[in-house]
């Protein structure tokens, strides 16, 4: 077995369709688009501190005074997404990189799905 190291995941992907690469570990967003492309299929999966799941979190200033919609016992928020995100109405959300799912992608859809108003935000 040898292994490899790809400059870009382009590259990666490109070896995957070729053929001479068999197992590769690959991000959601990545693998979405390999999958589609006839390029992967998922042969393993990993959980992340015993979960099996992919999600995001809204945090603010704790001198804000916003009402946190977060159970620390169960480690989940509650399922007021709507009213807690109601509270951010008019605020710009600052993002931390436009091209991950957690950082970007999962929050910026859950304010769509809410129908929150992203003025200048998106």
């Amino acid at each position: 077995m040898i292994s490899q190291v790809f400059s870009s995941y382009h590259d990666l992907i490109s070896a995957l369709e070729g053929g001479s690469v068999q197992i590769s570990w690959l991000p959601p967003l990545t693998y979405i688009y390999a999958y589609q492309n006839n390029a992967a299929d998922v042969a393993l999966v990993t959980n992340h501190f015993g979960v099996y799941q992919y999600g995001s979190q809204f945090l603010a200033n704790s001198d804000s005074h916003f009402q946190s919609y977060f159970d620390p016992t169960h480690k989940s928020g509650y399922r007021y997404e709507a009213k807690a995100l109601a509270q951010f109405k008019g605020l710009r959300p600052c993002w931390v990189d436009l091209q991950s799912p957690s950082g970007y992608l999962v929050p910026a859809s859950l304010l769509l799905e809410t129908e929150w108003i992203i003025s200048q935000a998106l």
